[in-house]
């Protein structure tokens, strides 16, 4: 069998949709590079006198939305499911010839969320960290919420919402720097724009590389959060570069490798971030899910030395909790990252007499409190007052405290 390669470039495709056999065509999906929406594009092939080659390739969605696609039978048309970051997917009809509009089957309107004034991520790019190693030229993606109404002059806080590990196989969708539509967190983060906070986010080295590729992801090996971190405080760089971003008032949120992320930052930027929530973080990688950990850190006798550089409650002692705020939280059934990861860290930050907050949810799985029901809902105004309490401005000379966001 003669192998074909039918695409190159930056575009990573990273699934086949399916192959027409009688038009010797093959539909996939891809993410373009800066890779903040999936699309959908077709590559035709042709075989002459035994031998193959690869013929046109044309893109059958349009920018400004990710786009999934379910072909026809005939390969004459395909469902286009296509969303935003702030608006609900929708169902079209369209034509696989040139991805005209056939007709509108489900517009979905959602009026509900008309009354949310949901706005538009600024999406945008910058250079990683340099850290003397090949994927130093390979730029980082972020996304940027400013605070509604930001009056000019005035400073405001930024919460960093942060994931920044890898997942192998799917579609990318750890990552979140993308353009589709996932009200979980998205909606929580247009909240916290509307109170007062900006809101960022930006995709690491290692963060998911379905669309980036082995090299995107090879610098995380043996050493998991030490690039991750690197990268993450190029995008507080910027951010300190923006006039209306208050540099003292920076908090970041993240669960699961999230979570790892956000005590990595805590404990091991100095002091760069004032306040974090982390849930269902892990704090050593030698008790976490041995099929995830090995396949980037190796096996534990093949690696020590990286198993004890990425263990986290060594680094307590670098944490200023008089001066920066701490909320931990944990599901006390968590099949996945188990409490006991929750529970060593906090018997670390007592013996070091560091202030700090914990939340344990009973009967709880991994992030099940994410979601919808009374237990999240309750969970998420925590969070949102703990950061307005841990972020809001110092007091002044004369004692007054100014409220966030007026």
């Amino acid at each position: 069998n003669e192998l074909l390669q039918l695409t190159s470039g930056p575009e990573a495709c990273v699934a086949v949709d399916g192959l027409d056999e009688t038009n010797s065509a093959v539909y996939y999906l891809v993410w373009p590079d800066p890779y903040t929406e999936a699309q959908l594009k077709r590559v035709t092939f042709k075989v002459e006198d035994g031998r193959y080659s690869v013929g046109e390739s044309a893109r059958l969605t349009a920018s400004g939305a990710s786009h999934f696609a379910h072909l026809s039978p005939d390969f004459k048309y395909f469902g286009d499911i296509h969303s935003t970051a702030v608006r609900p997917p929708r169902l079209d009809l369209r034509a696989t010839s040139d991805g005209r509009l056939i007709a509108p089957v489900e517009k979905n309107p959602c009026k509900p969320l008309e009354k949310y004034r949901l706005r538009q991520f600024d999406y945008l790019s910058m250079p990683a960290a340099r850290l003397g190693i090949p994927s130093d030229d390979m730029p980082l993606h972020a996304k940027l919420l400013e605070p509604e109404d930001r009056q000019a002059g005035k400073k405001y806080p930024v919460v960093v919402y942060i994931y920044g590990g890898p997942l192998p196989g799917g579609f990318g969708l750890a990552r979140n720097v993308m353009n589709y539509w996932r009200p979980v967190p998205e909606l929580w983060l247009q909240m916290l724009a509307q109170r007062g906070f900006g809101v960022f986010s930006l995709d690491n080295r290692g963060s998911n590389a379905a669309p980036r590729g082995h090299d995107w992801e090879t610098p995380i090996h043996r050493r998991l959060g030490h690039v991750e971190l690197a990268d993450q405080l190029e995008g507080i760089k910027y951010l300190k570069t923006l006039d209306w971003v208050d540099p003292e008032r920076i908090g970041i949120i993240g669960g699961s490798f999230g979570g790892f992320m956000t005590l990595n930052a805590m404990l091991r930027s100095g002091g760069v971030f004032r306040s974090g929530v982390c849930y269902a973080p892990v704090t050593t990688w030698r008790q976490y899910d041995c099929v995830y950990t090995e396949r980037y850190m190796d096996l534990p006798d093949q690696n020590p030395e990286g198993y004890d550089e990425t263990a986290i409650a060594q680094y307590v002692t670098n944490f200023d909790s008089e001066e920066s705020k701490l909320l931990m939280i944990h599901g006390a059934n968590d099949p996945n990252v188990h409490v006991q990861h929750s529970i060593e860290l906090i018997d670390r930050l007592v013996l070091e007499s560091k202030r700090f907050r914990m939340m344990l949810y009973p009967n709880q799985v991994h992030m099940s409190f994410v979601g919808l029901g009374q237990r999240p809902a309750r969970l998420g105004n925590r969070i949102t007052t703990f950061f307005a309490e841990s972020l809001a401005e110092k007091k002044t000379e004369r004692g007054a405290r100014t409220k966030l966001g007026d």
